[in-house]
Formats: structure tokens, C-alpha cells, sequence
């Protein structure tokens, strides 16, 4: 019946419900769940982030996560926690289709002018003035910190844009951490790198042969051209994050927290890349075979 009932509202009137329902929903969070500035920031000590630390961030942002406070005082929050001689690197693509689709269809991409699409935090990150973007138009990083220019130094020179010379595998030659504001383990770009690495052993090609040439306008408004190329429609299709995060759960060297309503979990990117190391050495593969 109430399935039924909904289905002859209009979508004016199922907007104001879910309006309405939202509020009462930010409500609850802000009477029971919320936690301050100040707890925060205990909470990424806790969590295992410390001075010096490079941290490469997943974020996701909701007005219901118990916060008080902005987006802004989440970066500002995490700088100070890392301080000076960290550095903070979060992902800025600009698309969240699979990367095939996105490079057919694509037209340029400005690094200081496009916007990113991996959410709120992200992007207010990427518009800071003290923060650098790469030039790879597939996973471009934006970084701030000590090794800021380092990272992602040469990344447009990666054809494969989460090889071992990209941020992604300076992170993990760094030893660096990863970490999950508000979003779930299947957001991990590294995921890309640990398949780039253990590439050979998969039954089925990582990446499409195609080189797709790239229009890039760099920071000076000068226009170079990027190589780049795609995962295969094989490894999107077949890719099952969640069977390295029930591993890494297993072993003990990931798990999650809570703060409010918000959900939080850091791995080194060495745990990561040892653990699914062991499992393909096992022949258990993290995809559907």
C-alpha cells in the first residue's frame, strides 16, 4: 500500500518528503551522534595518523556524518595532524564512469581549471591555493605538503596512471597510509596499483592496447599531450574489491572505526600491497574468475 501511495506522488511532492525526512534525519544525528572539531582530531591519532605521515584520502561528505563543523575544518584538521613535514594526497578525476568510457568520450582537461568528482571534501581541497593537481587526466592527484611537487612530479609522463612511478607508487614506496572518511573500502584507487603490480599473474589482460593521445592544458595554460591507457573492460567487470578488504579484516591489519555517525578506517599502503601479494602467491584472486 505504501509503495503504491508513493508511486502517485509527484516528483515535486516526493523532493519535499525526502526533504523533509533528511532534516529530521540531521535532526537525530546532531541530538545523539554528534561529535566536535576537537574529537576529530583525537580520532585520526587514534586511528594510527601522526606527524610526518603521507596519507593518501578517500572522503565522502554528509551534513548527517555528526560533524560540527565544515568540510574546511576536516582539511585543516588533517594538515595539522600531519603537520609540515607530511602530506596529504587525495584523488581528483574527473568522471566516475570506468576510465575506457571517459577516455572515449573525452574532449581536455584543464589541470587547474577542471573539477574533480570524487565528492565534497575533494574538490574543496583541489580549490585551495596551497594544494598542486598532476597532469594525468585518468587519476590526477591533488597534494599538499612537504614532497607536494615530488608526488606528482612526472605523473603525466605515466602512461599507466597507477603504475610504479605515478603518486601511487611513490605512496607505497613511502610506506605511506590510506585513508576512508565516510566512504567504503571499495573507493581505493590504490586498488589500481596493487592490480598494476601483480598484473602478470592474472588470467585475463589489465589493460586495453589502445594509447589514447590526451589534450592536457598544464598550470601555465599551455596545452601537452598525455599518453594514457585503459584497464580492460575484462578487469572492470571481473575486479571484487571487497575479497582483499575481507582479508585484510581477517588479518588484522584493517579494520574500521566510528566517530558519530561517520566511519573511518586507515591501512599502510605495505599491509595492502603484502596481503594481496599473498593471496594471488595462494591462487586466490580478488576478482571473478
Amino acid at each position: 500500500m505504501r509503495s503504491f501511495i508513493v508511486s502517485k506522488l509527484s516528483s515535486g511532492q516526493k523532493r519535499k518528503i525526502k526533504s523533509y525526512l533528511n532534516r529530521i534525519k540531521q535532526k537525530f544525528v546532531n541530538l545523539t551522534m554528534s561529535y566536535s572539531q576537537e574529537k576529530l582530531e583525537r580520532k585520526f591519532h587514534d586511528v594510527g595518523l601522526k606527524k610526518g605521515d603521507a596519507v593518501l584520502i578517500h572522503s565522502g561528505w554528509s551534513y548527517s556524518n555528526g560533524f560540527i563543523g565544515t568540510p574546511q575544518d576536516v582539511i585543516r584538521i588533517l594538515k595539522k595532524v600531519v603537520g609540515t613535514k607530511g602530506t596529504l594526497l587525495m584523488v581528483s578525476m574527473p568522471y566516475r564512469s570506468a576510465t575506457s568510457k571517459y577516455l572515449k568520450e573525452y574532449k581536455s582537461f584543464n589541470v587547474r581549471k577542471t573539477s574533480g568528482k570524487m565528492g565534497l571534501l575533494s574538490e574543496i581541497f583541489r580549490r585551495q591555493k596551497d594544494v598542486s593537481r598532476s597532469l594525468h587526466p585518468c587519476h590526477p592527484i591533488i597534494v599538499w605538503g612537504k614532497d607536494a611537487d615530488w608526488f606528482i612530479q612526472e605523473h603525466e609522463n605515466c602512461v599507466f596512471s597507477c603504475g610504479r612511478k605515478s603518486p601511487f607508487g611513490k605512496i607505497a614506496g613511502r610506506k605511506g597510509k590510506i585513508l576512508f572518511f565516510d566512504v567504503k573500502f571499495n573507493t581505493m584507487t590504490f586498488f589500481h596499483h596493487i592490480e598494476h603490480i601483480i598484473q602478470e599473474k592474472l588470467p585475463f589482460p589489465l589493460y586495453d592496447k589502445k594509447e589514447y593521445e590526451l589534450k592536457v592544458i598544464n598550470k601555465e595554460g599551455q596545452e601537452i599531450i598525455v599518453k594514457a591507457r585503459a584497464f580492460s573492460d575484462e578487469a572492470v567487470t571481473r575486479r571484487r574489491p571487497l575479497l582483499l578488504e575481507k582479508e585484510l579484516l581477517k588479518k588484522g591489519c584493517f579494520s574500521w572505526d566510528k566517530i558519530g555517525n561517520t566511519s573511518l578506517g586507515v591501512i599502510r599502503t605495505s599491509d595492502a600491497l603484502e596481503c594481496a601479494n599473498k593471496m594471488i602467491s595462494e591462487g586466490r584472486f580478488f576478482y571473478d574468475l
